[in-house]
């Protein structure tokens, strides 16, 4: 079947598809201005809802955040760059941060679960941001612990910060002595121990 427009237009303002006779048979399509507007607002509304569907899915994936103080724990001085590390329930590095000046931290878009934190663990991958920081502490995980395994898991839920993930760091530990001479007494420089 061959379309053709026809000469006339009906007064409604109808675009009409016809045969070759300039009839309209069943099934022709037709579309008014108005109809066409309409077509087009409901078009823009479903792009609308869609949209605003993707934009409350990415908010609700918005992580939360750990935050927390580094201090010294003999001093209560505030600790600048301390490396933190948060673990994820595998034990793998899931997000890092280094402390700011006033010993604050915060590590944001962490999906929601549970995690274990390590301050002073290791600066290794922290770049300079932690570089002010000088060792001389001992490595801790939250709430006062040894070993990542024995730390406090923190829940973070999507939205929130959870705050007061805080550390006190103690002085690592130190090995002092004098290494002598057996035969006479006298102090040997440069031997490695």
């Amino acid at each position: 079947m061959r379309l053709r427009r026809t000469s006339r237009r009906p007064a409604s303002g109808l675009m009409s598809c016809g045969n070759a006779n300039g009839r309209n048979e069943r099934g022709s399509a037709r579309i008014t201005a108005a109809g066409g507007r309409r077509l087009l607002a409901l078009v823009l509304v479903l792009v609308l809802v869609a949209w605003l569907a993707v934009a409350a899915s990415a908010s609700a994936a918005a992580g939360g955040a750990i935050s927390g103080t580094v201090t010294d724990a003999s001093t209560n001085a505030t600790l600048k760059g301390v490396p933190v590390t948060v673990y994820d329930s595998g034990g793998n590095t899931a997000a890092t941060a280094c402390s700011a000046s006033d010993g604050t931290y915060t590590v944001a878009n962490l999906p929601a679960g549970s995690y274990k934190v390590g301050f002073a663990v290791s600066a290794f991958g922290f770049g300079s941001s932690c570089s002010s920081f000088s060792s001389g502490y001992a490595p801790q995980y939250y709430n006062d612990k040894s070993s990542l395994a024995s730390s406090d898991a923190v829940s973070v839920s999507a939205g929130q910060t959870t705050s007061s993930i805080n550390s006190a760091l103690a002085p690592d530990g130190q090995i002092t002595g004098k290494v002598t001479d057996a035969s006479n007494g006298n102090g040997i420089q440069g031997i490695e121990v």
